[in-house]
């Protein structure tokens, strides 16, 4: 039977007993952070201890959840990976928790031979409840998960950031982690810590649903040159092949400090919304970081 007609016609409750034999029984699943319950995500339809969760999948991976535990607590990170001792974790109660919560992020690197099988599983599964599920995996990679089993799949890489690797700088495994992980902190900054601008987890999930596959583009500027941070994103879309004029979504998450203005913002936003087709859904957010100091960060998230 092939991946997409298991995922289709297996019940879910069988997954963790048929999911590639040889695999279960080696699958050690363990928490990360403090996997906090979490307030309604703005919409009125969410009732009190609505969850975020991430999951890592894979050696990598789960590497990229335990930093993102520590910078974003606001997450419920998980980690699965193979069990060189064989004695394994019951997948069970991992797959009631993503059919349980609001926004799933699942993300995974392909380093290990469950990764595929298990992301598809837990995708299927919580797509199955209609959970909002962003599947996060590198860019370029060999593998392509089916990308029905999630709510849309974004390719993420060190090319997104606001400056590539320093010269002589080695390996990139890592800078592709950082970029990995500022998605899923992006997305939760959006929903919970905006300030001046409120964005609901409605519309972010309106937008991040546009479409099927997704990119991250991310530039930084003086917060007096706020456009051009703005523009440095778009062209950071552009340098992954990603054609801005065929896409259908935008979600674009400005950070600054205080120092910022709103005119600086609203310039920021004219420019954008030149990039942006005008059939596309766009939001624009305003987070407030202290850290940021006289800079500001423009990240787009741009789907298709």
């Amino acid at each position: 039977m092939k991946r997409r007609e298991f995922l289709q016609e297996m019940g879910t409750g069988l997954l963790t007993a048929t999911i590639m034999p040889g695999l279960m029984g080696r699958l050690l699943i363990r928490q990360v952070g403090r996997g906090t319950q979490l307030p309604a995500l703005g919409a009125a339809a969410y009732c009190e201890g609505t969850r975020i969760v991430a999951i890592g999948i894979g050696p990598t991976a789960a590497d990229i959840t335990t930093i993102l535990s520590h910078g974003t607590p606001e997450i419920s990170c998980h980690q699965v990976v193979l069990d060189s001792t064989g004695k394994g974790s019951d997948l069970a109660e991992m797959l009631a928790l993503v059919r349980s919560c609001d926004l799933l992020f699942l993300l995974t690197c392909f380093d290990d031979p469950a990764c595929l099988p298990v992301f598809e599983a837990m995708g299927a599964s919580a797509r199955e409840c209609d959970v909002f599920t962003i599947g996060i995996v590198p860019d370029p990679t060999i593998l392509r998960p089916d990308p029905k089993v999630v709510s849309s799949l974004w390719n993420v890489s060190f090319q997104a950031l606001a400056a590539p690797p320093p010269a002589g700088g080695g390996k990139t495994t890592g800078w592709n982690g950082y970029a990995m992980r500022h998605l899923p902190a992006t997305v939760v900054d959006i929903i919970l810590h905006h300030s001046l601008i409120c964005v609901d987890f409605a519309d972010v999930r309106s937008v991040m649903t546009a479409g099927s596959m997704g990119r991250m583009g991310v530039a930084v500027a003086p917060i007096e040159s706020a456009p051009l941070a703005a523009i440095g994103a778009f062209k950071r879309l552009q340098g992954q092949e990603f054609r801005i004029d065929t896409a259908s979504g935008f979600l674009v998450c400005v950070r600054s400090s205080s120092a910022i203005t709103m005119d600086d913002f609203d310039r920021a936003a004219a420019v954008i919304h030149e990039w942006v087709p005008s059939e596309a859904d766009l939001i624009i957010s305003l987070v407030m970081d202290e850290s940021m100091g006289g800079n500001v960060k423009a990240t787009i998230l741009a789907v298709t």
